[in-house]
């Protein structure tokens, strides 16, 4: 091998490594709901909003066209990308009859956005949070990676401090096993799932489904993350014998809009 190609391959070897620690730091990111973005100048498109593409337009990105996110970001795990997403379902779901719904509500940021939300809406609706407000109950060691205790530091008094502006907003503590039924559920809209463990993601979604009106919309936060695999079991067996099927994001998390035709 001439100096000239033994160069080159070195270059690409040593591409490849960096390329490979990347990935391996931006995967260690994303169950903690973090990313790296790479920043770069703005280029002079003559668009609106050109600030916001770094490369392509990404507007959860942007405090000034997602100021929701602004005010939240501390009081959730969630990323920005899950955030604008539910954001945006849920704009989706505006003209749906049908209750909010949050499953998993730890310090009450995405609560909080979805409350940001629907006081746009012309109709008002109710939201209603369930959570034990005390961390996570006990798991089962084989599904689940998260253990009892996680996600404690928080409590009902505080998230409930967080709403003492806004209307219609209903608080369930306990486990949603308990809780949703006894909650007089009647038409849902939309459903923000965050409860990271099999058996609650399970018994929610067999639960809420046949409430959950035709365009209504449910997102599950943490389906794809390596942190939460008895969420994505839960999911998968539910709707393996239904006409819909859960759309994958790219950060991890899915959603399914109800169709017109389904039970």
């Amino acid at each position: 091998m001439d100096k000239v190609h033994g160069n080159q391959a070195l270059l690409t070897g040593i591409n490849q490594l960096v390329s490979m620690l990347k990935m391996a730091i931006r995967k260690s990111l994303w169950p903690l709901g973090y990313d790296i973005i790479r920043r770069q100048p703005p280029v002079i498109y003559g668009i609106p909003d050109e600030d916001c593409y770094q490369s392509l337009f990404s507007p959860w990105d942007s405090a000034r066209l997602f100021p929701e996110f602004t005010e939240v970001k501390n009081l959730t795990v969630c990323s920005r990308y899950s955030a604008w997403a539910v954001a945006q379902l849920l704009r989706l779901t505006h003209d749906v009859d049908g209750d909010i719904i949050e499953l998993g509500v730890y310090k009450g940021g995405m609560g909080l956005l979805m409350d940001h939300i629907r006081s746009s809406f012309s109709k008002p609706k109710p939201l209603r949070l369930f959570d034990t407000f005390a961390g996570m109950p006990q798991t089962d060691p084989v599904l689940d990676r998260h253990r009892e205790g996680d996600f404690s530091d928080t409590s009902l008094t505080a998230v409930k401090n967080l709403f003492a502006a806004s209307s219609g907003v209903h608080f369930h503590e306990g486990l949603v096993e308990d809780t949703l039924p006894i909650s007089d559920l009647g038409k849902v809209s939309f459903i923000h799932v965050d409860l990271d463990i099999y058996s609650a993601i399970k018994f929610s979604v067999e639960y809420l489904w046949p409430k959950l009106q035709p365009g209504g919309v449910i997102i599950f936060d943490d389906y794809g993350f390596p942190t939460c695999p008895g969420a994505r079991k839960a999911v998968d067996e539910f709707f393996t014998d239904l006409p819909v099927k859960p759309f994958l994001l790219p950060f991890g998390s899915c959603f399914v809009q109800k169709p017109v035709s389904c039970g």
